[in-house]
């Protein structure tokens, strides 16, 4: 995910995406972080990527002791109010002039047609960071998103068989009364 990640940088000229998530499909965040923590992730050309959240205790979760600190990619987990956060974290990585993809600016998905980025936060990431050049890549980055690894498609051909299983043992099983 992260070498497409960089090639579509590299393919886009920029230097930088930021992937805003939510709740529902629209987990674009978790694609490169990949762990649902809701946030936003800011992934630099160069550099190691930055996960933003809201909610402290979606990172202290990386902290338990019965969880495996390697299925959390982004090492570099912040809290804090999304539009101030990410302007300190682009900023710090040197692109407060740069060319600065961006995921969530727009949506195709139901409910979500006008994106997921709210006016607050886009408003105080333009304002702090008034030379930087920003680039909506919402459509062109799902496209990257949706292309799966023959791994990846081995499970859902996987997860379908035992559901086409589980429905024939209950056909099998189910009686009249």
């Amino acid at each position: 995910r992260w070498a497409k990640t960089l090639a579509f940088l590299a393919a886009h000229d920029l230097e930088c995406l930021v992937t805003v998530g939510n709740k529902g499909r629209g987990r674009y965040d978790a694609y490169l972080s990949t762990v649902h923590l809701e946030g936003a992730t800011i992934f630099p050309a160069q550099g190691a990527p930055i996960f933003v959240t809201l909610n402290y205790k979606m990172i202290s979760r990386s902290l338990a002791t019965n969880l495996d600190p390697d299925m959390f990619w982004s090492k570099d987990k912040r809290s804090g109010p999304y539009g101030p956060t990410i302007v300190a974290a682009l900023e710090q990585l040197g692109l407060a002039q740069g060319n600065i993809g961006v995921v969530g600016l727009d949506a195709k998905e139901a409910g979500q047609v006008e994106g997921i980025v709210s006016y607050n936060t886009w408003k105080h990431i333009l304002d702090g960071l008034p030379q930087a050049t920003f680039l909506d890549v919402t459509t062109g980055y799902g496209r990257v998103m949706m292309v799966r690894s023959a791994e990846a498609l081995a499970c859902v051909r996987r997860s379908a068989e035992i559901g086409e299983m589980a429905c024939q043992a209950m056909l099998d099983t189910a009686r009249v009364g």
